[in-house]
């Protein structure tokens, strides 16, 4: 799509929602002035009742993605990603504006998050070639950045974001060396790359710089190496914007909290995985809290203030043995350190292992019934695992 139709289709597609969103914007840093709490929205059909349904639940916030929505013709946001970027779908950023006027109308917030973009497709860059483009090549980097100017001058500082993520688990050491966890390999492999189309913070740099200049004020969420890992965010350089945060992602495990990668042999905490052996141990109280130090001590030490930092995910099979102690364990730990949070996931259409409202003996792929936008509703229920989340989500009367 040319420039000139982008414009135009930008200004037919602002919906009334979007008319003060520019004088209303200067609050959406604020709302991170205190601790939130929220959830993920990774779906396939997003629709106006799941929305609603959240904002009931007392959720503050929710983290929306379009990338696994498609049109018509199975296309995306972005159109073709294995093709050259040429603008956005307009179906789907009509769409994605339509969601957001029904978060600011039932009083729920949203930031929005992408898991592909440009030269990255296959949803989240699972595909091990199409994931590592986006990290060897500086024209993909260009068409990712076009893709955050156009969304950013599509969404015109809607009153609903309260943030913008550029990318959902940024993964350049892992795409280009299968390096997936911190130390002496992680830390040379950022220094070889400085300068590249591999540099995390030179990448941060050109969309926030995309998203500036059209949009000055939208908060900014910016993620650290290793799938958002805390251990990885001391590898990041700070950014000159205090309307920027800084968002991981707590998945200690994934051999334990996954449970086709579990397959029973493990338990919290009395037998986590040490390798990919299946050698297992007990983990003692507090390891588990632990691992947001890195992280805690990358804020401290840059003075920036902790509501800037934010768990964006965190969660567990609902299937897994210790599910309860583990999800109670993060938990306490991010409500102690006073922390914004957003569990995995809330509802969602493709994947339920993390529907905590579903037992946990309830099947994968739990039997739904779809409404006629195309929710599928499933039999929720106030789990004990639910009601850990929900404790904190409920406002007191």
């Amino acid at each position: 799509m040319k420039a000139g139709l982008f414009t135009a289709l930008c200004l037919s597609l602002t919906s009334p929602a979007t008319a003060l969103a520019q004088s209303q914007a200067s609050d959406a840093m604020a709302f991170w002035s205190e601790q939130r709490r929220g959830a993920n929205f990774f779906n396939e059909v997003e629709t106006e009742q799941r929305i609603a349904d959240a904002a009931n639940a007392g959720l503050d916030f929710i983290r929306l993605t379009p990338s696994k929505w498609r049109d018509e013709a199975g296309l995306g946001l972005f159109g073709d990603l294995s093709t050259p970027y040429e603008g956005l779908n307009p179906a789907l950023t009509a769409h994605m504006i339509a969601m957001l006027d029904a978060a600011e109308a039932h009083g729920i917030k949203v930031v929005l998050t992408l898991m592909d973009m440009p030269c990255m497709y296959g949803r989240q860059g699972d595909d091990p070639d199409t994931a590592a483009a986006l990290w060897r090549d500086e024209g993909c980097l260009d068409q990712a950045a076009q893709a955050w100017t156009d969304l950013a001058t599509a969404l015109n500082g809607h009153p609903a974001l309260v943030g913008y993520n550029p990318l959902n688990e940024p993964q350049p050491a892992p795409a280009l060396a299968g390096i997936d966890e911190p130390g002496e390999n992680f830390v040379a492999f950022v220094a070889a790359h400085q300068g590249s189309a591999a540099d995390l913070d030179a990448f941060n740099a050109r969309m926030i710089s995309a998203i500036r200049s059209v949009d000055e004020t939208t908060p900014i969420h910016l993620e650290p190496d290793l799938y958002a890992a805390p251990a990885a965010l001391p590898a990041m350089a700070p950014v000159e914007d205090d309307r920027v945060l800084y968002s991981v992602h707590l998945y200690p495990s994934w051999l334990y909290g996954t449970h086709r990668a579990n397959r029973g042999r493990f338990s919290y905490p009395d037998a986590m995985p040490m390798n990919w052996e299946g050698d297992a141990e007990r983990w003692e109280e507090g390891r588990l809290c632990a691992l947001m130090n890195p992280a805690l001590e990358w804020i401290d030490a840059h003075q920036i203030p902790r509501e800037q930092l934010i768990v964006a995910e965190f969660g567990v099979s609902r299937r897994v043995e210790g599910a309860e102690a583990y999800l109670s364990d993060i938990v306490s730990c991010l409500e102690g350190h006073e922390l914004s949070w957003a569990f995995y996931s809330y509802r969602e259409d493709a994947w339920d292992e993390m529907d905590y409202e579903l037992a946990p003996d309830a099947p994968a792929w739990a039997p739904s019934r779809t409404d006629e936008a195309g929710y599928r509703i499933k039999n929720w229920e106030p789990t004990a695992l639910y009601q850990l989340l929900d404790q904190h989500l409920t406002p007191e009367p």
